[in-house]
């Protein structure tokens, strides 16, 4: 398993809002966190990412323990991603695209080529590299914020409800597009995610959380049609309604 957490836990004010949670993700899989609104799926997430720091339990990726002294090198395996893409306003594309690879001092030709590939993966065409977030669409924004996350060619992409903002005409679009894009990556995907039909398009697996741990994890399917307690049933049903 490339990315996997051992009763991992986390507390806010006093109060636990993940954990004690076991939770594992084998390599080039794609695996959405479903669960209603404060379960806690994007705290999970930054624990994975190395942006909060659990309470206890110990999460591996690559069988590195992720702590003060592998932290660094750790995140590079790692690509993340909010809603929206939290670009950088006063940076044009090619600078928020090339950001972290200037951080760590790579090479001037690496970047270029880095650059050029993840801008044809993602349909980014010359002259949107010299735009700014402000003269993009949302969508455009999404792509952007991705060839960030994957310039650094990361084992691990997790992506935080990245189309929460889209209303459904425009998610469908999105979808096709994402998933086209996303099959071909071989990566580690992660999604945090409330849409059943962005699961079904984008995630081979799916790990329901509900108040901050795991209540049933395998195919989507198999949460639908075999949850495991009437939690997973009413959550998946209503959701289904929805």
């Amino acid at each position: 398993m490339i990315l996997r957490l051992e009763e991992v836990t986390k507390s806010l004010g006093g109060k636990i809002i993940v954990g004690p949670i076991t939770l594992d993700f084998a390599t080039a899989t794609s695996t959405v966190l479903l669960g209603p609104k404060g379960s806690g799926k994007s705290t999970l997430l930054r624990l994975m990412a190395g942006l909060e720091r659990a309470d206890s339990g110990k999460i591996y990726i690559d069988d590195v323990e992720l702590d003060d002294s592998s932290i660094q090198s750790i995140r590079r395996k790692i690509g993340y991603t909010v809603a929206e893409g939290a670009l950088f306003p006063h940076l044009s594309v090619v600078d928020n695209i090339t950001l972290r690879l200037r951080q760590a001092r790579i090479s001037d030709a690496m970047i270029e080529r880095r650059l050029m590939e993840v801008a044809d993966t993602f349909r980014i065409s010359s002259d949107g590299l010299h735009r700014y977030p402000h003269q993009l669409s949302s969508w455009q924004r999404l792509r952007v914020a991705m060839a960030r996350a994957l310039i650094p060619d990361p084992q691990i992409l997790l992506f935080d409800d990245v189309l929460g903002a889209y209303d459904r005409l425009s998610r469908a679009y999105v979808l096709g597009q994402l998933a086209d894009v996303l099959r071909g990556l071989n990566k580690t995907v992660v999604w945090v995610t409330h849409d059943l039909n962005e699961a079904l398009h984008l995630a081979d697996h799916a790990a329901l959380i509900i108040n901050g741990r795991l209540a049933q994890r395998g195919h989507l399917i198999d949460l639908i049609d075999n949850p495991v307690d009437v939690r997973v049933k009413n959550f998946m049903r209503a959701e289904q309604l929805f």
